[in-house]
């Protein structure tokens, strides 16, 4: 008989051997002494039985007892598959009543709730996931009897949508996963209050028509008071009442910053017979009125008089201002305003002021007082 058999028939008749055998359960394995289990098989209570598992892995033994802090010890290793842990309790009923057992418990890690971290920290993960670093451009899309909505200048691009098959009636292309944003704005109410600000307050937006904004601003509803930043390339098809209702949309954009505008945007409207710069304050007047509301009230940030920038665009310099001879400008014809390559930037900076002093006289406005 070995030393670990005489142990075990040792300390059978102790006090303490129930705790011992009930502990056992978890305690055994094919790597344990084939006399240890058939000790213990035949000193378990009947409605017990040895664990015996590949998963686990503990040596059975005697406690040791430590001279220096006058206690017993026994160093217990278990292995398994899944997470679990040992729970110390006390037995209150039962053929092993009052006795300290450890038992072995399937543990699940909480689940990580986002909510759950500082608002600080959810700003940064909302604007890692949306902003862009280039502006984002909308167009509009009709599908097959049904309304016109905004989408991503690439919505219908073949090759971004590699082997998807596109379903005219439907309007999207069959099998495409959601979109972040769309994915992020779906989780609640919370989330979408929390992400919204941070979409649109940190992109820039870029339309090529006014009725293309329109129908941007008519869908994303009470979220365009988040707008800061709005590109808008040619209101060239733009009829006074339409360009009235789309700026309108905007009178409630308490976070508006800039509108910038291609300079053939003002100066193309002259084809009406209209002053480009008249027509375009005309268009947005309820727009400048309920943001200088938001401005007079304190809001920080909100300049009307700047609200407006003229921008020469990717209008281009052609190659024949680059080789020196503007006399035969290749693009002063396609201007409304007629204005050579190399004049192009002043008379950016020229238009702008004339949309500065028609903002000022519309909002009885002193500009030597703004400035």
């Amino acid at each position: 008989m070995t030393s670990n058999q005489k142990a075990l028939h040792k300390v059978a008749d102790a006090p303490g051997f129930a705790n011992l055998r009930h502990t056992s359960m978890a305690e055994t394995s094919q790597s344990t002494d084939p006399f240890a289990l058939n000790f213990l098989s035949s000193v378990l209570e009947p409605e017990y039985e040895p664990w015996i598992g590949d998963d686990s892995a503990i040596p059975i033994g005697l406690s040791s007892y430590n001279e220096n802090t006058g206690l017993w010890y026994h160093n217990i290793k278990v292995q398994n598959n899944f997470a679990f842990r040992f729970r110390p309790v006390i037995l209150r009923e039962g053929p092993f009543t009052g006795h300290h057992v450890l038992v072995l418990e399937p543990y699940t890690e909480p689940p990580f709730r986002f909510l759950d971290l500082p608002p600080e920290l959810r700003v940064m993960v909302y604007e890692i996931l949306l902003q862009e670093p280039a502006p984002i451009q909308i167009w509009s899309y009709k599908p097959t009897h049904k309304p016109r909505r905004p989408c991503r200048a690439t919505f219908r691009d073949v090759k971004r949508h590699g082997k998807l098959d596109w379903n005219s009636q439907a309007g999207k292309w069959v099998g495409q996963p959601p979109t972040c944003v769309r994915s992020l704005f779906r989780v609640n109410k919370q989330i979408s209050g929390e992400a919204a600000p941070v979409l649109y307050n940190t992109n820039t937006f870029t339309f090529q028509r006014a009725r293309d904004l329109r129908i941007f601003l008519n869908t994303i509803g009470a979220m365009r008071e988040h707008l800061r930043y709005i590109r808008l390339t040619d209101l060239n098809g733009c009829a006074i009442q339409d360009g009235s209702i789309t700026f309108d949309f905007l009178q409630h954009a308490k976070g508006l910053r800039i509108i910038s505008l291609h300079h053939g945007a003002v100066c193309n409207m002259r084809q009406y017979g209209n002053n480009g710069v008249t027509r375009l304050i005309s268009c947005s007047a309820v727009m400048l009125k309920a943001l200088y509301k938001v401005q007079v009230a304190g809001a920080e940030g909100v300049d009307v008089l700047s609200l407006f920038e003229i921008e020469d665009g990717e209008d281009a310099v052609c190659e024949k201002c680059l080789a020196g001879q503007a006399e035969s400008c290749s693009k002063r014809n396609l201007r409304t305003c007629g204005i050579l390559c190399g004049d192009l930037r002043t008379h950016c900076a020229e238009v702008k002021e004339q949309v500065r002093k028609g903002v000022a006289e519309l909002l009885d406005i002193s500009l030597r007082s703004a400035s």
